[in-house]
């Protein structure tokens, strides 16, 4: 077996750096959260409002009038309840109160002796309180849920599952508690985006691989692969007339924005940038392992051979890769799909025709070009685009940047004739 070789950067080996660059990240990912998160964690507490959320137990179901909402429409329902509740949490805690259910086309709480729910409790100014409910409460769910996903995760990937476990919420936070601050305190959502990427992409090629040059090619990469998107971004926010203002949370958003200082015109493309650099760093990945285990199966391919491989390797992934991402942003849009058919399809003689003629009638009146030039297809349409095209874009420059990057890291083992004697002077013993 060869001896490893050390990558010399100035006089310490590459190898004996690694603690000291994952304290300079660790540093500067603590400093970005507490910078970003400054007034949050030392800002002077503001007053709160008059409503008051708190867990509550349902003691007592002491009348209901629940009917169906609509003959057509299977498992809706209408109607109130009157409940007795006891308060769990918060400032009520301990107190056996009456609540309200009522139920809504948003709000299908059927809440039944025995629960646990969510409630929100709002108090006027002369001291009278009205407890309404607001939910399920789920977190028993999600906690059941996140335990067995950690489970299945750790069982099957052992290490390497515990280093992506620790990879995953190393960027649920960077998300978290960096991003959101960012454009929350008026920062460009963009270059917030494209920061979260760079850290978040370091910390879990580091994890997944060391300070290595599989990492390092992963890394640039993704970097690559993401400013590329960003480059996409910019120019169809100039060209397709979409930005912050066209998504569906707008009008709330702007509310918000009049209070703070946020750029919403550039929000829409830095949620596609996020969403889409899981994927380039996938296929980064991908491609970079296959292309380091082949180099050191064979570690004197050229570069030229060890790119055309890569590439090779990533354009059979491309397919897959991109269906993925697109059947990703599918599945969030199928309330938009079904609206799309909706207003394609005459449903004039379906049940529920004479009970909404009002919404029926206009379903036959907007033509395909009109419904192709609306807010929502134009956003699920720049999802896919943006985001399938940095995956493309990402495939070559993963090959180049690896095929140059890795031999600088492994050393090449002897040649099968490398001894004091000439290949023709090698016999074979009888």
């Amino acid at each position: 077996m060869q001896p490893r070789r050390r990558f010399v950067m100035g006089k310490r080996p590459f190898y004996k750096s690694h603690l000291t660059y994952s304290i300079i990240l660790l540093a500067v990912f603590i400093g970005c959260v507490l910078f970003f998160n400054r007034e949050f964690l030392f800002g002077n507490e503001k007053a709160t409002s008059g409503v008051t959320y708190a867990l509550a137990h349902v003691d007592h179901v002491d009348s209901q009038t629940i009917i169906p909402n609509s003959d057509s429409v299977k498992g809706l329902y209408g109607g109130s309840q009157e409940l007795t509740v006891h308060i769990l949490s918060g400032r009520y805690i301990g107190n056996t109160v009456h609540a309200r259910n009522i139920l809504t086309t948003g709000v299908q709480v059927i809440a039944h002796t025995g629960q646990l729910l969510t409630v929100n409790i709002t108090t006027s100014s002369n001291g009278d309180s009205m407890v309404m409910v607001d939910n399920y409460f789920r977190l028993p769910i999600w906690l059941i849920l996140i335990a067995a996903f950690i489970f299945i995760l750790l069982f099957i990937g052992r290490k390497k599952g515990f280093l992506s476990l620790l990879a995953l919420i190393f960027n649920l936070v960077c998300v978290l508690l960096i991003f959101i601050p960012m454009v929350f305190q008026g920062y460009n959502p963009i270059f917030a985006a494209l920061l979260v990427a760079l850290i978040s992409s370091l910390a879990t090629f580091v994890l997944l691989c060391g300070w290595t040059g599989k990492a390092l090619s992963a890394w640039i990469s993704t970097m690559a692969g993401v400013a590329i998107a960003s480059v996409i971004a910019t120019i169809c926010n100039a060209l397709s007339h979409l930005n912050g203002f066209s998504m569906d949370d707008a009008d709330s958003l702007i509310v918000i924005a009049q209070k703070t200082h946020m750029h919403l015109e550039y929000l829409l493309f830095a949620g596609i940038l996020i969403s889409s650099f899981g994927a380039v760093m996938d296929i980064a990945m991908s491609v970079v392992a296959t292309m380091d285990e082949l180099y050191r199966r064979n570690p004197h391919l050229s570069a030229h051979a060890l790119f055309s491989s890569g590439f090779r390797v990533g354009r059979d992934m491309l397919g897959t890769m991109v269906n993925t991402l697109l059947l990703a942003f599918v599945g969030t849009s199928v309330s938009v799909l079904l609206l799309l058919y909706t207003y394609l399809t005459p449903i004039h003689g379906a049940a529920g025709a004479q009970q909404y003629p009002e919404v029926l009638s206009q379903t036959s009146k907007i033509p395909l070009l009109q419904l192709l030039n609306t807010n929502s297809v134009g956003i699920q349409l720049l999802d896919g685009l943006i985001g399938g095209a940095a995956i493309m874009l990402t495939v070559p420059i993963v090959a180049l940047v690896c095929s140059r990057l890795l031999p600088l890291f492994q050393k090449k083992a002897p040649l099968p004739f490398s001894t004091s004697k000439s290949p023709k002077e090698l016999t074979p013993k009888r």
